[in-house]
């Protein structure tokens, strides 16, 4: 013999827990937990520091065309 599960007629009573359910945890979360805890699983890429030291010399070319009139200074 088949039994079938009248889930029509408790269907109020069950959209009932489920507002329930998500609204204790809606406000649990942002009441109790004082919001989400994103963490650093949502940290991106990379941090790292670098420092670029300054540029020991300049050199720089004086003249439109070839290599005779460069000039280099500290």
């Amino acid at each position: 013999m088949k039994f079938a599960f009248p889930f029509t007629k408790i269907r109020y009573v069950m959209i009932g827990i489920s507002i329930l359910l998500i609204g204790g945890g809606l406000l649990y979360t942002f009441f109790i937990l004082k919001g989400f805890n994103w963490g650093v699983d949502f940290k991106g890429g990379l941090s790292q520091q670098i420092q670029v030291a300054p540029a020991a010399m300049t050199v720089a070319n004086t003249s439109n065309a070839g290599m005779l009139n460069f000039s280099v200074s500290p």
